[in-house]
């Protein structure tokens, strides 16, 4: 009987490699890539904090705020949908950093080795795969590229199953192809276009295309996937002019890009210098045929001629710099004939182990940064809403460079909840599955934070929050707390209007609030189509008050009143208010219920459509 456990060790070890010293070089640097991974709190990626906080909004969608789901939908048919839909659980049963730190170790790991079998597949040498912990961790990964990052693995995934099918493949074989292929597309359109390419001019540099048909048969499925999303996409792309052509900063960037998210000439010494050491000791011959030379010309010359900018998608061009980098090495056969050429391999493995550790180094550096940013996060109550005016003040590492500090307040919202002002599911991310509606949203955030040391930091907070202290300060991170609307039973913890900014005591016109013949001197002067979210600040069985539409709106406005709680349960519902119907007053019984939301609705056009809550009182 064939001993299972020991077969199952034998294949993973063999997946490290053919010899002890390759096994043990391999085993070496993923264990240290998973301690860049879950050995520090926050990876970096300038984008990355957001794609984390739509992680966690998502979950929260269904048994969230009730207004999330008036002002998100989700999108499942849309490029970046595998990665998020891996992270939903995760997140949903831990946390959203979690969910990122699952996802990168599988890039971590899985690039190198998927990188060893494609090489293997190819003829080429497996060893030099070892490349690919550079490239988990390169210019995706440092702007937090999310989803570029978890689909390089997948690129060789599909390269490699692309190879074994042969001149003439099977069903079986072409169905896996195209499923590669299908994952590719629904995790980042860049990598699969660059995938898809790289299979289709070794396809055609081979020649004897009607012979080999049925190794191009995969292209159908992908393609028809392609094409139905192209069809049916409702959200249209922000265009963008096409510019930023090839530069000098171009091409320091194809190795600086590792280390920084901006081309900088010291980090690029570094790696040359790195890279010319190899080349010194391998003395490699360079060896040309269709599966070896496609993916990196295509690489290379997309990494020249396409610009940085195209439609809404910024840094194109630049970012195919991973893919020169991970593609080059299949051009390569190291000599094996001295005893120097001999010793390539340690010193390939020397001197990507040595990129680990630096990134280690760097990881721990960038996380005493942020640890401020945790201090302060501490002072703001678990599901709070907040701005960020880091990218107002400073938001420069000292380690990893310009912008890394940007969005970094977002691992506040995807760790506490809350929302946070700029978020990215605005229309402009297309390929996000996280989408904002067309509704109102929140323009008034209660907590700011911002970043830097200088008097001018702190002026830009001032003047933003009208407030002069600061809540919170730890090092360089800075809170601020903007005054709320509150009463003795109840603080506005969030609300949207559809015109203009909620009022306290006064109606969204700035005149006294009045509905019908009578005048109040209390109460919320809104906007339909708005909701208002209340959180009482002590026990109390019930909430009454009363509801209508502002005498002084000066039109033929209409609004429906309504109050509904987080399970969607409508509590109450106004008839009709018009500028002469008297106000309506309502009665919630509370029931142990601490918040509640308060929507007005315009049936007709939110024109003169301003709404008036009066007399809010809890009892």
């Amino acid at each position: 009987m064939v001993d299972r456990p020991r077969l199952m060790l034998s294949k993973l070890s063999s997946a490290f490699g053919d010899t002890r010293v390759e096994r043990v070089w391999f085993a070496v640097c993923s264990l240290v890539a998973l301690i860049a991974v879950w050995g520090h709190r926050y990876p970096v990626g300038i984008d990355l904090p957001q794609h984390a906080n739509l992680f966690r909004l998502w979950t929260e969608l269904s048994n969230g705020p009730w207004e999330y789901r008036a002002m998100y939908r989700v999108e499942l048919f849309t490029p970046y949908l595998l990665p998020y839909l891996i992270a939903y659980p995760v997140t949903k049963v831990v946390s959203a950093l979690a969910a990122v730190k699952v996802l990168y170790s599988f890039t971590a790991v899985g690039l190198p080795l998927l990188m060893r079998r494609w090489l293997k597949t190819i003829g080429a040498e497996p060893r030099l795969a070892l490349v690919g912990f550079v490239g988990a961790f390169g210019f995706p990964y440092i702007w937090g590229f999310f989803s570029n990052v978890v689909a390089l693995p997948m690129v060789f995934g599909y390269l490699n199953s692309f190879e074994r099918q042969g001149e003439r493949p099977g069903l079986a074989r072409i169905a896996a192809t195209a499923a590669w292929a299908v994952a590719l597309f629904l995790s980042h359109g860049i990598t699969f276009g660059v995938a898809m390419g790289a299979a289709g001019i070794s396809y055609l540099l081979r020649g004897a295309w009607f012979r080999r048909w049925r190794a191009l048969a995969h292209f159908l499925l992908p393609s028809a996937v392609a094409i139905a999303w192209l069809s049916v996409r409702s959200t249209a792309v922000n265009s963008h002019r096409i510019e930023e052509y090839l530069n000098w900063d171009r091409i320091v960037t194809l190795f600086s890009s590792a280390f920084l998210p901006f081309p900088d000439q010291g980090y690029a010494k570094i790696a040359l210098a790195g890279v010319l050491l190899f080349l010194l000791v391998a003395r490699p011959r360079l060896r040309f045929s269709a599966a070896r030379i496609a993916p990196f010309a295509l690489a290379l010359v997309a990494f020249l001629a396409l610009p940085d900018w195209i439609a809404s998608t910024w840094l194109v061009g630049s970012r195919l710099s991973v893919f020169v980098h991970v593609f080059a090495i299949a051009l390569l056969v190291p000599r094996e004939g001295d005893v120097v050429a001999r010793q390539w391999f340690h010193v390939l493995g020397a001197l990507t182990l040595a990129f680990l550790i630096v990134l280690n180094v760097r990881l721990a550096g960038f996380n005493r940064e942020m640890a401020g940013l945790d201090v302060i996060a501490r002072a703001i109550p678990r599901g709070a809403d907040l701005e960020t005016l880091v990218v107002r003040t400073n938001m420069d590492s000292a380690v990893f460079g310009a912008q890394q500090l940007g969005q970094t307040p977002a691992w506040i919202t995807a760790e506490r909840g809350g929302m946070i002002a700029n978020d990215s599911a605005v229309s402009l991310y297309y390929q996000i599955p996280i989408k904002r509606n067309d509704v109102p949203f929140p323009t008034r955030f209660r907590y700011v934070i911002g970043h830097g040391d200088r008097r001018a930091d702190r002026n830009v907070l001032r003047s933003a929050t009208g407030s002069s202290t600061p809540l919170a300060v730890s090092g360089e991170w800075l809170l601020y707390e903007r005054p709320g609307f509150e009463t003795n039973d109840f603080v506005v913890i969030r609300d949207a209007q559809g015109y203009g900014t909620l009022a306290k005591d006064r109606s969204i016109g700035g005149g006294p609030l009045r509905i019908g013949n009578a005048t109040f001197e209390h109460g919320l002067g809104a906007h339909a189509n708005s909701f208002v979210r209340i959180r009482f600040k002590r026990a109390g069985n019930k909430l009454t008050g009363l509801c209508g539409l502002d005498a002084n709106a000066g039109g033929p406005g209409e609004v429906i009143f309504q109050i509904r709680d987080d399970a969607n349960h409508l509590l109450f519902q106004s008839a009709p208010a018009n500028g002469s119907a008297p106000a309506q007053a309502f009665s919630i019984e509370l029931r142990g219920q601490t918040e509640l939301v308060l929507v007005a609705s315009a049936p007709h056009g939110i024109a003169y459509a301003h709404a008036d809550w009066v007399d809010l009182r809890l009892e």
